[in-house]
């Protein structure tokens, strides 16, 4: 097998694992569908570790190079490519060596936040988001959160807060992705009830603005969808939120245990029905509606037309053999946080 030019130059420590993992039948890359490199990747960086006092500037930037280039051919290699979260870790390890490496060959960083030197490194750091970013959007979604950790690292190297290189100025479009990214990975990890997971990715980014964004979407999810999510999923989001945290039960309002909340919960539905078929008690409606939401924490949940998949604690009916439905009436809910239970499920219909 031939070597590129370009890792010609490096230690043969270093240009032994870069080959490695370069070569297809080496069995680094170990399945079609699901790509887990991390123990190669691993190697890779604990070898640029030991070699870091012996390469260069121009070497760092070589060995920068390696993850995208690797990245970019897989994706020629493989069709529905999914990098597991841990190769996502272990590439964010190597470009973490390489940049504090590139980092200590620059004299001029500390000094001069207008020089050269630190105009290098800022373009070497966004260079290696990109690359890390390009990862993310074809790994677990878990995986962003190892972008956010590199940003951390090396920003704490050059002296900077993260906030200086975590901003949309910094990273242009792919600020929006990363924000994006976390945001998606949390609501999923939410709905699958991964609540270690979740805790995961709000730890990556303490002190920053997105942090204040990822609360948002915490706080959304636990008013729009808290009882279709587990309880210790509940009990982690109130927790990550700051609400209070008690351990929550499963229980539904039935009629034997609260019956003046199924009868408040059954005429809001009353007048929900009335105005359907008469818009003239809209008013009336809204004005109960904001009374049970402010007084007794009743809310309707639920767009009438969508269509879904079939879950029992929320929706009643029967299902299609497929599981699809559609919700005709919306279910009432009743939300105190961190409580969250169901009054009156959804009727839906089944979807062929």
């Amino acid at each position: 097998m031939k070597t590129r030019k370009s890792y010609a130059n490096l230690p043969a420590e270093v240009r032994e694992h870069i080959v490695l993992l370069d070569d297809k039948s080496s069995g680094a890359v170990s399945s079609y569908w699901h790509v887990d490199a991390s123990s190669a990747m691993q190697r890779l960086a604990a070898s640029i570790d030991r070699a870091r006092p012996t390469l260069d500037a121009k070497q760092m930037q070589v060995v920068q190079a390696f993850p995208f280039r690797w990245h970019a051919r897989n994706l020629k290699r493989y069709r529905n490519l999914r990098y597991s979260d841990q190769t996502v870790h272990a590439a964010a390890t190597v470009l973490s060596s390489a940049t504090l490496g590139y980092l200590s060959r620059l004299s001029g960083v500390s000094v001069d936040r207008k020089g050269k030197d630190y105009r290098r490194i800022r373009k070497f750091i966004k260079s290696c988001t990109d690359t890390l970013v390009s990862f993310c959007l074809t790994a677990d979604p878990i995986s962003w959160r190892h972008v956010v950790s590199y940003l951390r690292g090396v920003s704490k190297g050059v002296g900077e807060d993260l906030g200086e290189f975590l901003t949309a100025d910094a990273l242009g479009e792919n600020y929006d992705r990363i924000r994006d990214g976390l945001a998606g990975a949390i609501e999923l990890t939410a709905r699958k009830g991964q609540p270690e997971e979740l805790e995961l990715l709000f730890a990556s980014i303490p002190g920053h603005e997105l942090r204040d964004q990822m609360t948002q979407v915490l706080n959304k999810l636990l008013s729009e969808k808290a009882a279709q999510l587990q309880f210790s999923m509940q009990e982690a989001i109130t927790g990550l939120v700051g609400l209070r945290r008690e351990r929550i039960r499963p229980e539904y309002v039935s009629p034997a245990e609260s019956p003046q909340i199924t009868r408040l919960a059954a005429f809001l539905l009353g007048l929900w029905d009335s105005v359907q078929a008469n818009p003239a008690a809209r008013q009336l409606f809204e004005e109960f509606q904001h009374l049970c939401q402010t007084e007794f924490k009743l809310f309707l949940r639920g767009d009438v037309g969508v269509e879904t998949q079939f879950d029992a604690r929320v929706h009643e009916g029967e299902p299609s053999p497929t599981g699809k439905v559609r919700i005709v009436r919306p279910w009432v809910e009743s939300f105190d946080p961190p409580r969250a239970q169901i009054v009156i499920r959804a009727l839906v219909e089944a979807l062929e």
